[in-house]
């Protein structure tokens, strides 16, 4: 169908680890545009862009197509640069929407398209105490939580350099509490519960120290609490996974924990975090606390 890998990455490469970094280099010349999906750290972790091999990766610096992945949707394809589309691109993304669902930053002509939306904030907003209507909402919003985290006796560390065994030994305990905590809830979405991607985020976090943000939150007793993963680039941030042990913490940890994040990104040099999805009310609430917007991106379902 005319689609070829852009010769910036179309050399056989001698090692896996070369082919990764020519791919990422021209994964983030196209941009992520602020969107999740679009983002190498997402596409890293999520859809295990690192670690395919380069027979199951094509990319002409336009249309990234990934296949052999795990699960019912072994293919997945990402218009990187809608922008730069040439003549002929679309006739290849009608023939792989047969195989696929097919993302985009923006809207194509393609049947089956939807938004998908995700919430961003701007760190800067954030942390203005002009962002905040009164006093009791500034103290409600930048004061308390801190204030109370420091008060139930918990600190929150930022992991730097490469995570150690034992670390990830908590970690993987940490992490195997939540799923079990989640999955014996009836009210958890069993067949859409990420049952090892969260790990598989910290444990790639853990190892690239350069690209990924770890923070984890430890109570009085030196216990590990939450695990949070953000990818960084630049002055943007996104949201990888978020697992803690918020059934017996005390009743704000979780809400805490994440002023304590956007915080140390802040003051790291981050602007914009994009949080991900909202796919329930009750996340959706939790997300708003603090200003924010929206970021659309589209979705277009498999056409047989």
């Amino acid at each position: 169908m005319g689609f070829f890998f852009d010769e910036r990455i179309a050399q056989p490469a001698a090692q896996q680890a070369d082919f990764t970094k020519a791919l990422m280099a021209g994964i983030k010349a196209a941009g992520h545009g602020g969107i999740h999906n679009f983002s190498y750290g997402a596409l890293a972790t999520y859809f295990r862009l690192g670690t395919l091999p380069e027979a199951d990766v094509r990319f002409n610096g336009r249309i990234l197509s990934l296949s052999g992945l795990p699960g019912s949707a072994r293919r997945k394809v990402f218009v990187m640069d809608d922008q730069a589309l040439q003549p002929g691109d679309m006739d290849v993304l009608r023939g792989l929407q047969a195989e696929s669902a097919i993302y985009s930053k923006a809207k194509l002509v393609l049947p089956g398209g939807s938004k998908f939306k995700e919430l961003c904030y701007d760190l800067e907003e954030v942390f203005s105490v002009t962002s905040y209507p009164n006093s009791k909402k500034r103290h409600q919003r930048l004061v308390y939580p801190s204030a109370r985290f420091r008060r139930e006796g918990y600190v929150a560390h930022i992991q730097r350099g490469q995570a150690g065994s034992t670390l990830i030994a908590e970690i993987e305990e940490l992490h195997r509490a939540w799923v079990a905590h989640k999955l014996a809830d009836p009210r958890t979405m069993r067949t859409m519960f990420p049952k090892a991607r969260y790990l598989n985020c910290a444990k790639i976090a853990g190892a690239d120290p350069e690209n990924y943000r770890m923070l984890g939150a430890r109570d009085r007793d030196g216990n590990l609490r939450a695990c949070r993963v953000f990818y960084v680039e630049g002055e943007w941030a996104f949201d990888l996974a978020f697992f803690s042990r918020f059934w017996d913490s005390y009743s704000n940890m979780t809400e805490d924990f994440n002023f304590a994040c956007m915080a140390a990104l802040h003051m790291t040099g981050v602007r914009f975090l994009n949080s991900g999805a909202s796919l329930h009310k009750n996340l959706s609430a939790f997300k708003s606390h603090y200003p924010c917007s929206d970021v659309i991106s589209w979705a277009y379902s498999k056409q047989r």
